[in-house]
């Protein structure tokens, strides 16, 4: 009976580690065709763009609301507002709304960067809600209802997008 229960222990073992080598092989092999494939999808992803931008010019781009829903993170909403300033479209095609739902001192620094970036000519708007229904959610559901644009960019408050994002993904949609 013993050895019994050691030879089954045995080919458990040993299908086990036929599964591992199974497995890792798999691993690799996927590895292999992402750095197979990485390189042709970047270019034929870069032609698409470019193709894009032959068959259209900077006039022919979409209204775009870029809102970003931030509820006490007065700590990045500043870099938040400037990276999204930052970002390469035309001013006159892209609206800013910044969704505060804040109950600290988040509201008052999102208020006077907005000021001042409206001042420097950006379509920013501050839309502050009080009584926090549905959250983030209900944030956004209040705020699309006098969002201008025809393609919605929503950014976390912790995220900073990069500056030709809009530029890269509107020709996809």
């Amino acid at each position: 009976m013993n050895t019994f229960l050691l030879y089954a222990m045995f080919v458990v073992y040993v299908i086990a580690g036929v599964g591992l080598v199974i497995y890792g092989f798999s691993c690799y092999y996927s590895i292999y065709l992402f750095l197979k494939n990485s390189r042709t999808t970047r270019l034929t992803d870069r032609k698409k763009i470019l193709k894009f931008y032959r068959e259209h010019s900077i006039n022919d781009l979409p209204q775009v609301t870029t809102q970003l829903p931030v509820f006490n993170e007065a700590n990045c909403v500043e870099r938040l507002l400037d990276a999204v300033c930052a970002i390469d479209y035309p001013k006159d095609k892209h609206e800013i709304q910044v969704l505060d739902d804040s109950t600290d001192e988040c509201y008052e620094v999102a208020k006077k960067k907005v000021a001042e970036l409206a001042a420097k000519g950006y379509d920013i708007k501050l839309i502050h809600r009080t009584n926090r229904k549905e959250f983030k959610a209900g944030a956004l559901k209040e705020a699309m209802a006098v969002a201008k644009g025809e393609f919605l960019a929503i950014f976390d408050a912790d995220f900073v997008p990069e500056k030709d994002f809009l530029l890269k993904t509107i020709p996809y949609l």
